[in-house]
């Protein structure tokens, strides 16, 4: 009896030998091979000793020595048994509840979409070692265990895809009429990594928060102004490695329905409208239809700001130019630049008016001879103020003449206006007295002026009024000249007897304007000043254009393969401003490659800027002259030669 019980004792060590006999050996060959993480450590248990009877089992593991995070994870038990087996496994001693199979897999569990709740972590837990040991369990009772050891590296954001949600529809937002009230962006960002969506989110109340565990993100908030923005996930925990992407905050687009201050000014001949009143804009933002106000000088600038038409009146449209400095703004369009026709209808509540300027009001003395019945004709529009361009009166409308004249020398209804000229006419009154007896009123109307009155004040005189005008020495004057360079001479008459004297310009100093009629004054002072009256009258002259002389400045040429350039051609500073070139016999404009050619004329033209006043001049200049002796080269048109 104690000999059968020793046997099977024996038996029983002997099996269990034999068993880590080859788990040894079946290590150190798994070691010698490379270190295999599946090669683990095995361990047998038995039930009863009665199981030394049941054939040897041996457990292998396969899995992979590392896994990067984010990726599933397979282990495959491998026993080999004649009899059915079942499984535990354990990660880091914990039992993993419903892995009973050969195989554990471990997922990572991310969610799928944007919109769904936040997942848990990877079951096989977070990155760094962890050890999986296998538990197999023969129906004999026998359970032979194993362990294998597996890395989990972290996930490398680096070969991520991150994209901005919307960035099309990004865009500086005002909230308000303040231009600088611009509402700080969300920005939603998505992350995936090897086609998994990541637990990356915004700050949005409705999504799940980022997870500081596992990223950080920079770039995503305060983003407000317009401009380029850099957004920055940084992995940390279970993942390294950065990935960023830049998106672009649009400026906000203005409508080009601008809101201005009245825009008036005071007839001045000039388009040009006051850039003060401009100084104060606001345009339409009709994405909220909001209006958003504006400095000029530094949100906005104006590079042109013009009334349609110079002359005064109401209601006006406008022509502006602007062009916005303001970041965060633009027109229609991504425009940095709009031009604005407003009329008054669209200009809402402003006013667009371009007021008349004040004109003040002129009189002039008649003499009327006692004794003597005669119509006198007195010219209006000497009376009315000669203008400086640009302005000019336009359309003038002369009243009807308001005559308060003693009824002695004036018969009610007979004074008129025509053309411009008073006809007045006087009856023959039998008195040597002398003085004034009334005055003769018209007011006078224009486009521009304010209305003015002109009174022409009736003197009686005893003394004669001769008639006539001067003899002019010249039929004509060049702009530059003055009038006095025009001599008067000849004398007047009356009642077809002459009356000596002597004619003086009432300006000789005078420079008219080039011009087909300028309407000159002077005054007749008779010899005899007793007998007869001084006479003021006017003459129509013509003032032709002036023709600037001499010759354009000049470099000589003095070597063959020379350009025009070379010469440098320059205006005389004798001349007004202006431009000068070189040109070929129809006028027109010498490339600056042109070769100069020996002995060869060349043609110049001067464009005077005031082609008013002045005409243009020609020329021609031979700029490389060599004899025909061969002995040198001179340089041609001495006159303007450098």
């Amino acid at each position: 009896m104690e000999a059968n019980y020793k046997k099977k004792l024996l038996s029983m060590f002997l099996v269990l030998a034999l068993c880590l006999s080859m788990i040894s050996i079946s290590a150190m060959a798994e070691e010698t091979a490379g270190g295999s993480a599946a090669a683990g450590q095995e361990e047998l248990t038995t039930g009863d000793p009665a199981g030394a009877e049941t054939p040897s089992e041996c457990l292998s593991l396969d899995a992979p020595e590392s896994i990067t995070y984010t990726e599933d994870l397979t282990i495959t038990a491998n026993v080999t048994t004649e009899g059915a087996v079942t499984y535990k496994w354990f990660e880091d001693d914990t039992e993993l509840t419903g892995q009973t199979g050969e195989t554990l897999t471990l997922k990572d569990t991310p969610r799928k979409s944007p919109y769904t709740t936040n997942p848990e972590p990877a079951e096989y837990g977070n990155v760094g070692n962890h050890t999986f040991r296998c538990e197999a369990t023969i129906d004999n009772g026998d359970v032979v265990k194993k362990e294998v050891t597996v890395t989990v590296k972290p996930a490398d954001l680096s070969n991520a895809e991150l994209t901005i949600r919307g960035e099309d529809e990004l865009a500086y937002d005002p909230y308000s009429s303040d231009k600088d009230s611009g509402i700080v962006r969300r920005i939603v960002f998505d992350l995936w990594y090897n086609n998994k969506y990541l637990t990356v989110q915004s700050d949005e109340p409705w999504m799940e928060p980022i997870d500081a565990s596992d990223y950080t993100v920079t770039g995503h908030k305060g983003v407000k102004d317009a401009g380029t923005y850099t957004l920055t996930v940084t992995g940390q925990g279970n993942y390294t490695g950065t990935k960023s992407i830049q998106f672009v905050v649009k400026p906000c687009e203005l409508s080009d329905k601008a809101a201005t201050s009245n825009l008036r000014k005071e007839y001045d001949g000039t388009t040009d409208l006051p850039l003060d009143q401009l100084d104060f804009v606001s345009f339409l933002y009709e994405g909220k239809n909001n209006i958003i106000y504006f400095n000029r000088g530094t949100d906005y600038t104006v590079e042109g700001a013009q009334f349609e038409n110079a002359d005064a009146g109401y209601p006006k449209t406008v022509i502006i130019k602007f062009r916005m400095l303001n970041p965060n703004y633009t027109f229609e369009g991504g425009q940095r630049e709009i031009e604005i026709v407003r009329s008054q209808q669209d200009a809402g509540n402003a006013t667009q008016e371009i007021v008349k300027a004040a004109a003040a009001d002129q009189s002039v003395d008649l003499e009327v001879m006692n004794g003597h019945a005669k119509t006198y004709n007195v010219d209006l529009a000497e009376l009315i103020p000669e203008l400086t361009a640009p302005k000019q009166y336009g359309d003038i409308t002369y009243g009807q003449p308001v005559v308060q004249l003693d009824t002695g020398y004036y018969a009610a209804g007979g004074a008129k206006v025509e053309n411009g000229v008073l006809s007045l006419p006087i009856k023959q009154v039998d008195t040597k007295a002398e003085g004034e007896i009334g005055t003769v009123q018209v007011v006078v109307s224009t486009t521009n002026y304010k209305d003015m009155t002109l009174t022409v004040n009736v003197k009686a005189t005893n003394k004669l009024i001769p008639t006539g005008a001067p003899t002019l020495s010249k039929s004509s004057l060049t702009y530059g000249e003055t009038l006095g360079n025009m001599k008067l001479s000849g004398s007047m008459e009356y009642e077809n007897a002459a009356v000596e004297g002597t004619f003086a310009w009432d300006t000789p100093d005078a420079k008219p304007a080039a011009t087909a009629a300028y309407t000159a004054k002077w005054t007749f002072i008779p010899n005899d000043g007793t007998r007869y009256q001084t006479v003021k009258g006017t003459t129509e002259i013509p003032v032709n254009k002036a023709t600037p002389a001499g010759e354009p400045v000049y470099t000589r040429i003095t070597a063959a393969g020379k350009t025009v350039t070379v010469a440098a051609l320059a205006a005389n500073p004798g001349w007004p401003a202006g431009t000068v070139k070189w040109v070929d016999a129809d006028g027109k404009q010498l490339d600056d490659s042109t070769e100069v050619k020996v002995n060869t004329a060349y043609h110049w033209l001067f464009i005077p800027t005031d082609t008013k006043n002045y005409n243009e001049a020609t020329g021609t200049i031979v700029l490389y002259m060599v004899s025909s002796s061969g002995g040198g080269s001179t340089g041609g048109g001495v006159a303007g030669r450098r």
